[in-house]
């Protein structure tokens, strides 16, 4: 399952969720032939995606084009709002490897028949989603040891994309049409990951429970650095190419998070008729190139 979120179609984004997202941009495809994704993250399941649906339709009801799944904002204000919406489910995106942008991976991440290995090849290396950063992250490198034996290499920076593509056998062009980071800003949060072996199934699934937890303790430490670093207007400090992103985070959601992990709302998340506490997110705040309430966007 994935949410995804199309190019802009006129002055709106659709955003929907599907079990295959190439399938059904193809569909898309058949009325708008040059439309393409701006974003898309794996879902573990279609409770999530659904979860997310209501909420859009409820939280952003003034954006909304009537009764569709298209919203008059640009693409900026959708990323901070997903992004605030996977902090308050306590939800961390990430992958399991990349594959060329055209050629999607038949089984899901979280599908619990598919294989920890490509082809041949026996390592493979996880990465942050692009959601958070506009880049995808090279996090950490796995690789077999023995049967149901896996060995983690923590990734701080890498040369190339070729290193990279050995890291998880593929070749650089793989990573065409993707934006992909060679440093990994959250090393010093994992660091002590580097060279553990762990027995474990060698399938994606067990792989991804196992790590999603600790990488996600590791980056909310890092967005809490970040908002430190928002707040003494540091940005500099920051790559210029993240920086705009740093600034427009939805900071106040890392604190409802917490909130909504002691009042055990996160392990019945699935049970809200919406996200809890969506009110992190100032809607007013947003920039929107549709229509607000029926009235087109003033052009002062």
């Amino acid at each position: 399952m994935f949410l995804y979120v199309t190019d802009k179609i006129k002055t709106y984004h659709k955003i929907g969720i599907a079990e295959n997202v190439h399938d059904r941009l193809n569909t898309f495809k058949t009325l708008i032939p040059d439309l393409d994704l701006a974003l898309y993250i794996p879902l573990p399941n279609r409770q999530m995606g659904e979860l997310i649906e209501r909420t859009l339709k409820d939280h952003l009801k003034v954006f909304r084009l009537k009764k569709s799944e298209c919203y008059g904002l640009n693409i900026e204000s959708i990323r901070k709002i997903i992004t605030g919406y996977t902090l308050l489910m306590n939800y961390c995106v990430i992958d399991y490897n990349i594959n060329v942008k055209d050629h999607p991976y038949e089984l899901s991440q979280f599908d619990e028949t598919r294989p920890s290995w490509e082809g041949t090849g026996e390592n493979a290396v996880i990465f942050l989603n692009d959601i958070y950063f506009g880049e995808k992250i090279p996090l950490l490198g796995i690789s077999k040891v023995k049967d149901n034996k896996i060995k983690i290499k923590v990734i701080n920076r890498l040369n190339s994309l070729k290193e990279l593509g050995k890291m998880c056998f593929k070749i650089p062009h793989v990573f065409e049409g993707y934006s992909v980071s060679l440093k990994n800003p959250l090393f010093e949060y994992l660091k002590e990951l580097d060279d553990q072996e762990i027995e474990i199934k060698e399938f994606t699934l067990p792989i991804i429970e196992y790590l999603t937890p600790i990488i996600w303790k590791a980056l909310f430490e890092y967005f809490i650095y970040l908002k430190e670093v928002h707040l003494s207007n540091n940005i500099s400090s920051i790559k210029n190419s993240q920086s705009n992103i740093i600034k427009n985070f939805p900071y106040d959601c890392l604190t409802i998070a917490i909130r909504n992990k002691k009042k055990g709302l996160a392990d019945s998340i699935f049970k809200q008729s919406t996200i809890p506490g969506t009110y992190g997110i100032d809607i007013t705040k947003l920039d929107y190139d549709g229509s607000l309430f029926g009235q087109p966007k003033s052009e002062d």
